[in-house]
């Protein structure tokens, strides 16, 4: 069975089927840089969804933090600003 996904991407390029390439091939790449744009200005998680996430950690100073796979690192960044040391996880 295939799943069918369809993505647009900011460079017009497609994924039209992920099936046997699922895990093998790099997929996240392809719409990357939209899902930043989305990510970083979008009024749900520019304005809510980041904003209380980032109040529920409190004070991170001198604190390890892991960003797993959470998209373009907007948190990483974030986290380590306030002082915290940040490990990154990139996904090959």
């Amino acid at each position: 069975m295939t799943a069918r996904l369809w993505l647009s991407s900011a460079v017009g390029r497609r994924i039209e089927s992920v099936d046997s390439g699922v895990g093998r091939e790099p997929q996240y790449d392809v719409f990357a840089d939209e899902f930043l744009g989305h990510a970083r200005d979008g009024f749900y998680n520019a304005g809510y969804d980041r904003p209380a996430c980032l109040a529920l950690l409190g004070d991170v100073r001198g604190k390890r933090v892991l960003d797993a796979a959470c998209g373009p690192g907007l948190y990483a960044a974030e986290l380590i600003g306030r002082g915290a040391q940040a490990g990154l996880r990139r996904v090959p």
